[in-house]
């Protein structure tokens, strides 16, 4: 829907999807948050795991699920930049996640055991959904980080 009011030149009906969008992914995501510590209680017999894995899993999902705002966000920032004919800056965004994910993961159950693993993540998603708004407020300023045809 961005792209085709880019292409129709419709600023106001561009503005209103991207208010709609945003509000929708992000009542979605603060759902799914709230509603996984609920949910997972559940998890551990479901898989036969033992009562000590089931507690790391429980504390991990919990630490996961603080993710999600900030996936639904990501995801939302790397439509909008397709959509605008910015595919690097989309790009940029989608293989941050890769290419930062394995060092949290190396580096983190360091510092915090098995809580960093689960931590990689939601760290991981926090920093590209961060340089997603980066990229958005240097376009708003007119000043097109990474911007090339």
């Amino acid at each position: 829907i961005i792209s085709f009011c880019n292409g129709a030149e419709d600023d106001e009906q561009k503005r209103n999807t991207v208010r709609i969008a945003v509000i929708l992914l992000g009542a979605l995501a603060v759902i799914f948050a709230l509603i996984t510590p609920v949910m997972i209680w559940g998890l551990p017999a479901l898989f036969s795991v033992s009562a000590q894995a089931g507690i790391f899993m429980q504390q991990g999902l919990i630490i996961y699920a603080f993710s999600y705002p900030f996936k639904a966000g990501i995801k939302f920032i790397c439509a909008y930049h397709y959509s605008n004919k910015r595919a690097w800056q989309a790009n940029l965004l989608i293989y941050l996640d890769p290419l930062l994910t394995p060092l949290l993961l190396m580096f983190l159950p360091q510092l915090f055991g098995m809580n960093g693993i689960w931590l990689a993540l939601p760290l991981t998603q926090t920093f590209v959904f961060v340089t997603g708004i980066f990229l958005r407020e240097k376009e708003k300023q007119g000043q097109h980080f990474l911007y090339l045809r």
